[in-house]
């Protein structure tokens, strides 16, 4: 967005400040985010501080061209559309520019050749006061004490926008559409989708703050959640954007979180579908990515039922991934170099401007390559790869250390708010890893929660991992009991513990107090599923000579 701001001043003072003048702070600091107006804190919050030569122009924008023509117009406007382009601050007194026009400079031209291009013939000349900032003066024109207006014509600070590329052909868009549709059907049909309204919901609203400060309407994009024993994101180009339950227990706040948001939804603004699949015949690539979507997905349904598929109506090259992979690979989970860099510096602003502390996104990453498995076999998804995080957390450095400065600590964690709304998910995520058979991730990962907070449902989710540990020993079997038995000290503890304790007593030969745990099972949960055999067992133990049997 383009944002032009008028002060009053006389030329001499122009030319003292312009020449002389170093804000501190840079541009970002000095803006209120979303709202993209500049603060009337001083007129020097419109020059870029920091290290470079004054005449120096940055190198990043020295090779930067026009994306679009410049038209023949007035040369106001024509300044205005070259800052955008550019992301170069142009500074000039409204009396030499107004009334003037331009001929335009074509797409491709570079910066300096464009500017001189569209001054040629206005009696005007540039000079570049620092790496960014670029002052326009009538030529050899010395200054006087006229009060005149100042006009700063500068790109606001927002999202940067991608460089000019053709629309999606209808081929294209064919091609796209089919794969998002094959991809959400099953997904949405393969027992996949974490199920929490008040988590979702939480998700969105974050989504849409974060999507809103470059985009009016961001009614297209749809947060899911999906099971997953691998950290991940991703986002369709039709405006699903799925995390994985494995990622959000990973993250430490709501800041890490955007961060993560941030990029996906600049892969979405951005078009990095369509532009990937140009760059690397992603056509190719999208269809081995689907495959290793839904061949993972049938898997992690396999293993959940306890089912060995012996054939899949898949063939694919990629190799078979193990039962523990219950998690979603991205339609182009390996973005070409550049829009990965793109979707780290957008996705930098995008936090910013949503007031979120931007510092969060080298956090995030971090996190996320502590909990990364220690493999690094390609078919891992980026956030759950240690090597593509290395990759990211590099990037971040970089970014924030040389376009952002100090801004990075401006904004909000909410590290309370981001644990209250993850609720119960944390031990869900046990759940998922230990029907998965990962009982050494789910063991740490328990182990961290109830450093914490301890619960019945954690003391009983402690008892199922020993209980599933193979082979089974004494040791595993006895830690499984006093985990039960400690499960049931707890207000509202899982019923369940009353059931797994009796069958551990009912193997070690202990019939009253297997019978007193099962007839406690029976009146707490006295419709469950299994409550039939139970009575069966009970029946047993309640006999003249009780029988010890193997637990089922």
């Amino acid at each position: 967005m383009g944002v032009k701001k008028t002060y009053k001043t006389t030329r001499k003072e122009f030319a003292s400040l312009t020449s002389q003048f170093r804000c501190p702070r840079p541009l970002q600091a000095c803006t209120q985010p979303r709202r993209k107006r500049f603060s009337a804190l001083c007129l020097s919050a419109f020059f870029l501080a920091g290290s470079h030569d004054a005449a120096a122009l940055d190198p990043s924008l020295e090779s930067k061209a026009l994306v679009e023509d410049i038209p023949s117009e007035p040369l106001v406007q024509a300044l205005e559309n070259f800052a955008i382009q550019t992301d170069l601050q142009v500074v000039y007194l409204s009396d030499v520019v107004t009334n003037q026009n331009t001929q335009g400079a074509p797409a491709q031209l570079k910066a300096t050749d464009a500017l001189a291009r569209l001054l040629d013939g206005t009696g005007l000349q540039f000079e570049f006061l620092n790496s960014r900032i670029v002052r326009v003066v009538v030529t050899n024109n010395p200054p006087d004490d006229l009060l005149v207006e100042i006009i700063v014509t500068a790109q606001a600070v927002g999202v940067p926008k991608p460089p000019h590329f053709a629309p999606a052909s209808a081929t294209e868009l064919h091609a796209i559409g089919t794969a998002n549709e094959n991809l959400e059907h099953r997904i949405a049909h393969g027992n996949v989708l974490y199920t929490n309204q008040r988590l979702e919901q939480y998700l969105q609203e974050i989504a849409e703050r974060l999507l809103a400060v470059d985009t009016p309407d961001v009614s297209a994009v749809h947060v899911r959640i999906m099971k997953g024993t691998e950290a991940n994101a991703f986002m369709l180009s039709d405006g699903s954007l799925y995390v994985t339950t494995a990622l959000l227990v990973s993250l430490y706040d709501e800041s890490e979180l955007a961060a993560i948001l941030s990029r996906e939804l600049t892969h979405y603004a951005n078009a990095h579908v369509l532009r990937g699949l140009r760059q690397q015949k992603a056509d190719e690539i999208a269809g081995k990515s689907a495959l290793i979507l839904i061949a993972t997905a049938l898997v992690a349904v396999a293993a959940k039922n306890h089912l060995t598929p012996t054939s899949s109506p898949i063939t694919t090259s990629v190799s078979p991934q193990p039962a523990i992979a219950l998690w979603a690979s991205a339609p182009l989970s390996h973005y070409p170099r550049d829009l990965e860099s793109e979707a780290d510096y957008g996705g930098i602003h995008r936090v910013m401007l949503a007031g979120y502390n931007a510092g969060g996104a080298l956090s995030a990453m971090r996190n996320l390559a502590d909990r990364a498995p220690l493999q690094s076999e390609r078919w891992l998804p980026l956030y759950a790869s240690r090597a593509k995080l290395a990759e990211r957390i590099t990037s971040y450095r970089q970014l924030l250390a040389a376009k952002f400065g100090a801004t990075i600590t401006s904004g909000v964690d909410r590290h309370a708010e981001y644990q209250a709304n993850l609720g119960e998910l944390p031990l869900d995520q046990v759940v998922i890893l230990l029907e998965a058979g990962a009982l050494d991730r789910a063991e740490t990962l328990l182990a961290a929660i109830m450093r914490s907070r301890d619960s019945g449902r954690a003391e009983f989710l402690k008892g199922e991992i020993a209980r599933s540990r193979i082979p089974q020993t004494d040791t595993t079997l006895q830690s499984a009991l006093a985990a039960y038995e400690r499960a049931a000290m707890f207000p509202g503890a899982p019923a369940s513990a009353y059931r797994q304790a009796g069958l551990l007593h009912r193997l070690r030969g202990d019939a009253a107090a297997a019978a007193l745990a099962f007839q406690t099972y029976l009146e707490r949960s006295p419709s469950a599923v299994d409550a039939p055999f139970v009575r069966i067992y009970l029946d047993e133990l309640r006999a003249p000579t009780a029988p010890s049997r193997a637990a089922p």
